[in-house]
């Protein structure tokens, strides 16, 4: 535990709860006999300004009778061996007792749409007091004995009256922190929001719409540059001939033994292989204990897949489309790591590992229920997905039901290399269509299951 000495009293740094490195840490931490959390501004060039914000930002909470962790101290923070030198900035506020932070609440809730009204109410506070948070999450608001506390100043705008279409943004950017399939709450909460804002409900409306689909795309677009560079979610690797990106919160030594060596970790009798084609070998390995399935991407020796030895491999369309799907808030394997290898320009072989999923192929699985409730159930994820798709305009190519899985009565997508993201509407709805055609194939010969699904997407 790292500790210095603040106004004459020891700071103890208990835990580092979030890095965005090279720039911040914020820790857990003790402070005259208070605990605290400690957020630390490190960049050489912007660590002042930075602090200067979030400090005015605080004080811009209070002033606008939004409720936020008190502001303890603040300043220049001596160094502190192993987390900072003597250049940093930082701010001690007061712990929040029994608080739990909006992005663990929304997981857990069975209620989202109360929930969702909570939550709307703290967002008019912000702009009924001129403030705009211009990096709105879910992180960004604590929970405890039915309060609601507003983090994070540095990212705050003050206005004299917030404008309409600055507060349509800013709720579109909360509604882009939900699943896709649960926005529906944030629009049926509009009503109220207006209310309390005294906005026009049509005109406010009309600019959320259109910011969503914007916002979607912009956070999706972050997101997927992120993942191939260190951040707080990835760890990078590399060696020459080599790179490699993990997901840190599964990162390990024996993760890591299998980036530098996946061969090591294919079984020797292909037999055991769970699957063996021309195009991919897939094995099921055991790492840290869990079950992880292993994809590796053949490369023969013809022209056409000599050409894609120069392009951007298929472990890692999966990894980002992986990452993708979860962004929206659908089902799929945790994504666990990317390896790929080269000689000179050209790759030699890649990995995807993923979440291995103990669950039922979906074909096997309706095929074999004969609860008509269950299957309703199951289409009705199906249907789900279709809708979410279709908002974000992303297509599957490979329908095959082999290629979703059931597990604990929960539908999740696999086999990710073919998917795409249009920004185009013409170009999605061609894909988009065949991926429709192909997964009611899946059903020929079947009448009672075609018919449900006719009945289920309103076909």
């Amino acid at each position: 535990m790292s500790s210095t000495i603040i106004e004459s009293f020891e700071l103890k740094l208990k835990a580092c709860v979030r890095e965005v490195v090279g720039k911040r840490k914020v820790f857990s931490g003790l402070w005259q006999n208070k605990d605290v959390f400690v957020k630390i501004f490190l960049h050489p060039d912007s660590a002042e300004r930075h602090w200067k914000r979030d400090v005015e930002g605080i004080k811009r909470f209070e002033k606008g009778k939004v409720l936020t962790p008190k502001l303890l101290w603040s300043g220049k923070i001596p160094a502190i061996e192993n987390v900072c030198d003597d250049s940093a900035f930082g701010i001690i506020v007061e712990a929040v007792p029994n608080a739990k932070a909006l992005n663990e609440l929304w997981l857990e809730s069975d209620n989202k749409a109360q929930l969702t009204e909570k939550i709307i109410e703290i967002l008019a506070s912000h702009h009924n007091a001129g403030l705009i948070q211009t990096d709105l999450h879910f992180g960004n608001f604590l929970f405890s004995d039915n309060k609601c506390f507003s983090l994070d100043g540095d990212a705050l705008l003050q206005f004299d009256k917030t404008p309409l279409p600055k507060a349509a943004e800013n709720y579109a950017l909360l509604i882009a922190q939900a699943e896709v399939i649960n926005e529906e709450h944030f629009f049926n909460s509009l009503e109220n929001y207006c209310k309390l804002t005294k906005f026009n409900k049509a005109d406010f409306q009309n600019i959320v719409e259109k910011q969503l689909i914007k916002i979607r795309k912009l956070r999706c677009h972050k997101l997927l540059k992120k993942i191939y560079r260190d951040c707080t979610a990835i760890k990078r690797y590399t060696s020459p001939g080599r790179r490699a990106f993990i997901h840190k919160k599964f990162d390990s030594p024996q993760l890591r033994e299998c980036i530098e060596n996946p061969e090591k970790f294919f079984p020797r009798d292909k037999n055991e292989l769970l699957k063996n084609g021309n195009s991919a070998s897939v094995a099921l390995v055991e790492i840290d204990g869990k079950k992880l399935v292993i994809k590796k991407y053949n490369y023969s020796k013809n022209v056409k897949t000599f050409i894609r030895r120069f392009r951007k491999s298929r472990a890692s369309i999966s990894w980002s489309n992986a990452f993708r799907l979860l962004n929206y808030g659908m089902k799929t394997p945790e994504p666990y790591a990317l390896i790929e290898t080269y000689k000179g320009p050209m790759m030699t072989h890649a990995y995807f590992i993923a979440e291995h999923l103990d669950g039922q192929c979906l074909l096997e699985a309706v095929e074999k229920c004969e609860d008509e409730k269950k299957l309703k159930q199951i289409f009705g994820q199906i249907k789900d997905i279709f809708h979410v798709w279709n908002k974000c305009k992303i297509a599957h190519g490979d329908c095959k039901a082999t290629n979703f899985i059931l597990v604990d009565e929960t539908v999740y997508i696999i086999d990710l290399d073919a998917m795409q993201e249009f920004n185009k509407n013409e170009n999605f709805r061609r894909y988009h269509t065949k991926d429709m055609r192909r997964w009611m194939k899946n059903w020929d010969g079947n009448l009672k299951l075609t018919e449900l699904l006719k009945s289920e997407f309103q076909l």
